[in-house]
Protein backbone atom coordinates (compact mmCIF):
# COMPACT_ATOMS: atom_id res chain seq x y z
CA UNK A 1 0.00 0.00 0.00
CA UNK A 2 2.91 2.68 0.69
CA UNK A 3 5.89 2.59 -0.45
CA UNK A 4 9.06 1.66 2.71
CA UNK A 5 10.60 4.46 3.62
CA UNK A 6 14.22 4.48 4.99
CA UNK A 7 14.21 5.14 8.91
CA UNK A 8 16.57 6.08 11.18
CA UNK A 9 15.09 6.35 14.87
CA UNK A 10 11.95 6.10 13.25
CA UNK A 11 12.46 9.35 11.67
CA UNK A 12 12.00 9.18 7.67
CA UNK A 13 15.81 9.63 6.16
CA UNK A 14 14.50 12.62 3.21
CA UNK A 15 12.52 14.20 6.28
CA UNK A 16 15.98 14.68 8.53
CA UNK A 17 17.78 15.15 5.40
CA UNK A 18 15.33 18.17 4.18
CA UNK A 19 15.58 19.30 7.48
CA UNK A 20 19.02 20.05 7.76
CA UNK A 21 19.16 21.45 4.44
CA UNK A 22 16.60 24.31 4.62
CA UNK A 23 18.35 25.02 8.22
CA UNK A 24 21.38 25.04 6.95
CA UNK A 25 20.60 27.11 3.44
CA UNK A 26 18.69 29.58 6.01
CA UNK A 27 21.69 29.67 8.26
CA UNK A 28 24.29 30.28 5.58
CA UNK A 29 21.96 33.06 4.51
CA UNK A 30 21.83 34.66 7.81
CA UNK A 31 25.61 34.55 7.89
CA UNK A 32 26.25 35.52 4.65
CA UNK A 33 24.07 38.41 3.78
CA UNK A 34 22.74 39.42 7.16
CA UNK A 35 24.26 40.26 10.70
CA UNK A 36 24.77 36.24 11.38
CA UNK A 37 22.62 36.23 14.68
CA UNK A 38 20.82 33.76 13.03
CA UNK A 39 17.39 35.91 12.90
CA UNK A 40 17.08 36.67 16.89
CA UNK A 41 15.15 40.18 15.44
CA UNK A 42 13.30 38.63 12.77
CA UNK A 43 9.69 38.12 13.26
CA UNK A 44 8.11 35.51 11.86
CA UNK A 45 11.22 33.82 12.64
CA UNK A 46 12.31 31.98 9.16
CA UNK A 47 12.88 28.55 10.90
CA UNK A 48 9.26 28.71 11.32
CA UNK A 49 9.41 27.57 7.52
CA UNK A 50 10.94 24.52 7.84
CA UNK A 51 8.88 23.30 11.24
CA UNK A 52 5.55 23.87 9.29
CA UNK A 53 6.97 22.44 5.82
CA UNK A 54 8.18 19.16 7.49
CA UNK A 55 4.96 18.93 9.75
CA UNK A 56 2.91 19.24 7.26
CA UNK A 57 4.41 17.07 5.03
CA UNK A 58 5.66 13.82 7.23
CA UNK A 59 3.58 13.88 10.46
CA UNK A 60 4.47 14.32 14.09
CA UNK A 61 7.75 12.72 14.62
CA UNK A 62 9.00 14.55 11.49
CA UNK A 63 7.96 17.81 12.67
CA UNK A 64 9.32 16.97 16.55
CA UNK A 65 12.32 16.13 14.78
CA UNK A 66 12.52 19.35 12.85
CA UNK A 67 11.84 21.56 15.95
CA UNK A 68 14.23 19.90 17.38
CA UNK A 69 17.05 20.78 15.05
CA UNK A 70 15.80 24.52 14.63
CA UNK A 71 16.40 24.95 18.23
CA UNK A 72 19.88 23.95 18.17
CA UNK A 73 20.50 25.72 14.94
CA UNK A 74 18.90 28.81 16.69
CA UNK A 75 20.98 28.62 19.93
CA UNK A 76 23.53 26.60 19.79
CA UNK A 77 26.81 28.73 19.75
CA UNK A 78 24.68 31.90 19.78
CA UNK A 79 22.89 32.09 22.28
CA UNK A 80 22.77 36.08 23.64
CA UNK A 81 24.02 37.66 26.58
CA UNK A 82 21.41 39.20 28.97
CA UNK A 83 20.96 42.69 28.59
CA UNK A 84 21.63 45.08 31.60
CA UNK A 85 18.29 45.78 33.15
CA UNK A 86 16.20 43.58 32.07
CA UNK A 87 15.08 40.05 34.22
CA UNK A 88 16.10 36.87 33.89
CA UNK A 89 12.57 35.49 32.83
CA UNK A 90 11.97 38.39 30.51
CA UNK A 91 15.34 37.30 29.01
CA UNK A 92 14.45 33.26 28.77
CA UNK A 93 11.32 34.18 27.31
CA UNK A 94 12.71 36.13 25.16
CA UNK A 95 14.80 33.78 23.70
CA UNK A 96 13.22 30.61 24.37
CA UNK A 97 9.47 31.23 22.90
CA UNK A 98 10.15 30.59 19.71
CA UNK A 99 11.63 27.07 20.26
CA UNK A 100 8.60 26.09 22.63
CA UNK A 101 6.11 27.28 20.22
CA UNK A 102 8.08 25.30 17.53
CA UNK A 103 7.46 22.48 19.39
CA UNK A 104 3.93 23.29 20.03
CA UNK A 105 2.82 23.89 16.62
CA UNK A 106 4.78 21.00 15.17
CA UNK A 107 3.12 18.53 17.74
CA UNK A 108 -0.34 20.11 16.35
CA UNK A 109 0.24 20.07 12.68
CA UNK A 110 2.19 16.40 13.04
CA UNK A 111 -1.37 15.44 14.58
CA UNK A 112 -3.02 16.91 12.04
CA UNK A 113 -0.82 15.30 9.57
CA UNK A 114 -1.39 11.39 10.93
CA UNK A 115 -5.08 12.15 11.09
CA UNK A 116 -5.09 12.45 7.21
CA UNK A 117 -2.62 9.32 6.72
CA UNK A 118 -4.76 7.10 8.84
CA UNK A 119 -8.14 8.02 7.01
CA UNK A 120 -6.16 7.23 3.92
CA UNK A 121 -5.19 3.95 4.94
CA UNK A 122 -8.84 3.54 5.89
CA UNK A 123 -9.74 4.65 2.66
CA UNK A 124 -7.09 2.40 0.55
CA UNK A 125 -8.62 -0.91 2.88
CA UNK A 126 -11.96 0.17 1.84
CA UNK A 127 -11.42 0.23 -1.67
CA UNK A 128 -9.31 -3.04 -1.91
CA UNK A 129 -12.37 -4.85 0.26
CA UNK A 130 -14.99 -2.98 -2.51
CA UNK A 131 -12.26 -4.71 -5.56
CA UNK A 132 -11.87 -7.93 -4.11
CA UNK A 133 -15.95 -7.91 -3.40
CA UNK A 134 -16.57 -6.91 -6.61
CA UNK A 135 -14.30 -9.50 -8.45
CA UNK A 136 -16.03 -11.68 -6.40
CA UNK A 137 -19.49 -11.40 -7.41
CA UNK A 138 -18.00 -11.03 -11.02
CA UNK A 139 -16.87 -14.78 -10.38
CA UNK A 140 -20.33 -15.98 -8.81
CA UNK A 141 -22.06 -14.69 -12.11
CA UNK A 142 -19.69 -16.02 -14.40
CA UNK A 143 -20.61 -19.38 -12.58
CA UNK A 144 -24.16 -18.98 -12.36
CA UNK A 145 -24.42 -17.79 -16.15
CA UNK A 146 -22.26 -21.03 -17.09
CA UNK A 147 -24.61 -23.23 -14.66
CA UNK A 148 -27.81 -21.39 -16.60
CA UNK A 149 -26.37 -21.92 -19.94
CA UNK A 150 -25.21 -25.63 -18.65
CA UNK A 151 -28.45 -25.94 -17.71
CA UNK A 152 -31.01 -24.47 -20.62
CA UNK A 153 -28.74 -26.98 -22.86
CA UNK A 154 -30.01 -29.89 -20.56
CA UNK A 155 -33.48 -28.84 -21.14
Amino acid sequence: MQPNHKKILGLRVSAMIETILMLLVLTVIDVALLDGNRFFDVNPHPYWIVVLLIGVQYGTNEALFAAGMSTVFYLFGNMPEQPAGIERYDFLYSVLINPILWFMVGWIIGELRQRHIRERNGLMRELEESSSREELISDSYTFVKGRKEALEIQV
